[in-house]
């Protein structure tokens, strides 16, 4: 059971929710390792991941979305763990039970 549900955070994973300001030219995408779900019970997970290079623009936010529905996006829910480069961890709260 928890590992399905981490497979599915894993496979609908986010690619950190990111806000790039826009730029004349098209901007590198920035360079993000994901953290392995965690921490899984009930209704909370925990996971993150670290940008180690923004990419030509500049991080305005990083976090994690997710949703019970494939390709999750930043109108799902999220969080919000910063901005800029550098290592986030993540809260996942209001988890469906059993999904």
């Amino acid at each position: 059971m928890q590992n399905s549900f981490s497979n599915l955070l894993q496979t609908f994973f986010i690619v950190a929710c990111l806000t790039i300001n826009a730029c004349k030219d098209k901007p590198k995408p920035p360079d993000i390792n994901t953290k392995e779900v965690t921490e899984i019970s009930y209704t909370v997970a925990t996971s993150g991941g670290e940008i180690t290079n923004e990419g030509g623009t500049t991080i305005i936010s990083k976090g994690v979305c997710w949703s019970s529905s494939a390709n999750p996006t930043t109108s799902d829910k999220k969080t919000n763990d910063g901005d800029g480069t550098g290592s986030f961890s993540s809260s996942l709260t209001q988890l469906l039970p059993n999904t």
